[in-house]
């Protein structure tokens, strides 16, 4: 069976290559997908939906196997601005995105601040929007203010044939005075779930974290037979200024089980990326949840490399086995190699033999970092490594990948 893999790209989008192993990067003829595709997933009816957002707008876009694009939406917020994070189909064939909408708001006639505010938006199958709604995260008050914290979102996925569920990021403060205005805050990840008809039932912002710890949710998965949630994203201790992957599980009630942190980064390595900072990808962006009950995380970390026999500290790509009843980690396997010093990984996927990891990696002797497939068996033995770049100064990230037989 030949598995064609497709790669949505930030900056500049697709590429081809072969290698062994029978896996191919193919290339979708006539794409014209923006720069800030974030994540893509293949449709009921076997085409892609892909999502993300260019310049203040978000986008929604439909292509066939061939790469052509059946239909391709635009979503303003007027003149604030709006980003598109995740997609997922509904049970009823309907579409649903998590966006954020940066707003200018008014605090109590004495601050203004640009604040990010998450909703919830379902279309049909053509794009056009058929509900959306706001995640409310209640500011925590004495004084009777009803004020909501800002809150981003970066993942959502189908709880039951009922529901969604989302995870992302909110500014969760509490109000301790009014004259002045005083208040404590902290940056924590939330889960908020919905009914059917995108009514929020419930939500919680994890007070089991230090106040001034930082914990961002990326992706969101719901255990099968009603049985909680797992959330992947990143933990900064500022006790000890290192940043943690993290996932953890939680029951119906949004009640944390257990959490599992790892990989803390060193103080002083930031190792720059024609501007960017490969710490912001230090973090476990991504989950799979087998048939049979195995997890599987997907994200980077440091790890100690000999490069021309030097010693340094670099970023690696990793896919991590958990135990899905504990959170022990079983299994894992870094993409670290005298080619690819620097690897950074952001999606998982499933396919036949095993799993697939996008991101990108500094290739030794390159200008820029690649774009980036990496595949692993089920047992995370061997390991593979297909990357793609035309040579030039621009940063090339694979934000999401998929497989299909072609």
């Amino acid at each position: 069976m030949r598995v064609r893999i497709i790669i949505s790209v930030v900056l500049m989008s697709w590429g081809m290559n072969a290698f062994s192993q029978g896996v191919t990067f193919s290339k979708l003829d006539n794409l014209a997908i923006p720069d800030g595709s974030l994540n893509m997933i293949r449709s009921i009816e076997g085409n892609f939906i892909s999502t993300g957002y260019w310049d203040d707008d978000s986008w929604l876009m439909k292509l066939n196997p061939c790469g052509g694009i059946i239909w391709s939406k635009t979503y303003n917020a007027g003149s604030e601005r709006s980003f598109s994070f995740d997609v997922v189909e509904r049970p009823t064939a309907s579409i649903a995105t998590v966006q954020q909408i940066d707003s200018l708001v008014n605090l109590l006639d004495t601050f203004t601040y640009r604040l990010p505010t998450a909703r919830v938006v379902e279309t049909d199958q053509c794009g056009t929007i058929l509900d959306e709604e706001f995640i409310r995260i209640p500011i925590q008050n004495d004084f009777g203010i009803n004020l909501l914290n800002p809150t981003a979102p970066f993942g959502v996925d189908n709880t039951t044939p009922d529901g969604l569920v989302v995870t992302g990021q909110t500014i969760y403060l509490t109000i301790t005075d009014t004259m002045p205005l005083s208040s404590t805050s902290k940056k924590t990840a939330f889960l908020a779930t919905f009914d059917f008809d995108l009514n929020q039932l419930n939500y919680t912002v994890f007070p089991e974290f230090p106040d001034e710890d930082t914990l961002v949710g990326y992706d969101v998965l719901t255990l099968p037979n009603h049985g909680g949630y797992l959330l992947s994203g990143a933990y900064f201790d500022s006790s000890i200024d290192s940043l943690y992957l993290l996932t953890l599980r939680t029951d119906t009630a949004l009640a944390v089980q257990w959490a599992q942190t790892w990989a803390p980064a060193p103080k002083s390595f930031l190792p720059p990326t024609g501007g960017i900072s490969l710490t912001q990808y230090h973090a476990a962006t991504a989950m799979q949840l087998t048939a049979d009950g195995r997890l599987f995380v997907a994200g980077s970390q440091y790890v100690d490399t000999v490069l021309a026999n030097i010693p340094l500290q670099t970023l690696s790509a990793g896919i991590y086995e958990l135990d899905p009843l504990t959170g022990q980690i079983l299994k894992r396997r870094l993409f670290p190699d005298v080619q690819n010093p620097i690897s950074i990984g952001l999606n998982l996927e499933q396919y036949d033999n095993g799993l697939l990891i996008s991101g990108s990696v500094w290739k030794l002797g390159g200008i820029a970092p690649a774009s980036a497939v990496f595949q692993t068996d089920w047992n995370l033995q061997s390991g593979t490594v297909y990357s793609y770049t035309d040579g030039g100064d621009y940063h090339y990230l694979a934000t999401s990948v998929l497989s299909f037989d072609g």
